[in-house]
């Protein structure tokens, strides 16, 4: 419905109860760092301004109120908080009511004159701007980086199998034979003869054998990176402003695992001297591979949006 309307040289300007005009509700002075605060009745918009075009700060909004970051300012900035429905103000001007009885418009409230409305790259032109953002659009990467490294020890010892040799060796033995004695009669008396036999011996014999182990030790990092942003005024344009970042970084390891290459032995007791060092790199190399990787993934949400308004009135 329409309440008023007024002929101008530009135009008409009218009041009625279907547009809700931008009304100051209030305006609170703040400084650098980190702030919130919530809507009360019927408020549901926050600027930030500096009384210039540029401002390294953001005012990111939310239902029920608001956030800010003010990073430097070389002069005052404010927080400026709107409504939609004007408070009763002085005792002389203009004020126009709904059927309700509402009050729709005053004219001592003070109002917000938007300029301009978009995403980044959005611009203005003036000297005194303030700027009100949607919600904080979120970044976040994640890679994960497993590391591997070979380490080889050479090793040795003495091993002792058992050799076996047959040889002839020289051996007493006794025999009985009959002699006669000196009384003239034969006795059985013991005579001592030699004689060649072959024998078995058994020797431990040393060998000693080098070969070469392999030890592989993994660990792993993994780093969680997360920033908030939203917009700023750089010279009227809304660019991105970093509300906050965030590295999460965790680890694991170090872990180690061996492979051996120890020479084997056969049943006999005889020792390979062909060790098994091939055959532990060649593992060792395996696993290293297995253990060692790089994993990366993203999640941008990029939802910017922003309202410049001129704050010169205000």
């Amino acid at each position: 419905m329409k309440y008023f309307e007024s002929k101008t040289a530009s135009g008409n300007i009218q009041i009625n109860d279907s547009f809700m005009n931008l009304y100051l509700s209030r305006k609170i002075p703040v400084g650098v760092g980190t702030g919130s605060g919530n809507f009360q009745e019927g408020e549901f918009l926050a600027a930030i301004g500096n009384g210039t075009n540029s401002l390294n700060g953001c005012c990111s909004n939310k239902p029920t109120g608001y956030d800010y970051k003010l990073n430097a300012s070389n002069t005052q900035a404010y927080i400026y908080v709107f409504s939609n429905t004007p408070k009763s103000l002085g005792n002389c001007g203009l004020q126009v009511f709904n059927a309700a009885g509402q009050i729709i418009f005053d004219s001592n409230a003070k109002q917000a004159l938007v300029l301009s409305c978009g995403g980044v790259g959005t611009s203005s032109t003036g000297s005194n701007l303030a700027i009100a953002c949607g919600g904080f659009t979120a970044m976040s990467n994640y890679n994960s980086t497993g590391y591997s490294e070979i380490y080889p020890q050479a090793q040795s010892d003495t091993f002792y199998y058992t050799k076996q040799e047959t040889k002839p060796v020289t051996e007493t033995y006794t025999e009985y034979e009959w002699q006669t004695g000196s009384d003239g009669i034969q006795h059985l008396v013991p005579v001592t003869k030699t004689r060649i036999v072959w024998k078995t011996f058994y020797t431990q014999v040393p060998q000693f054998v080098r070969w070469t182990d392999y030890t592989v030790t993994t660990w792993a990092i993994a780093v969680y990176h997360r920033e908030l942003n939203n917009l700023l005024l750089e010279n009227g344009v809304a660019k991105i402003f970093k509300y906050s970042v965030s590295d999460n970084t965790s680890k694991t390891g170090p872990n180690s695992v061996g492979f051996s290459g120890k020479p084997t032995v056969l049943n006999t007791g005889q020792v390979i001297t062909n060790d098994q060092s091939s055959v532990a790199q060649d593992r060792a190399t395996r696993y290293q591979k297995e253990n060692t990787w790089y994993e990366y993934s993203s999640n941008d949400i990029y939802a910017y949006s922003c309202v410049i308004l001129d704050a010169s009135s205000l």
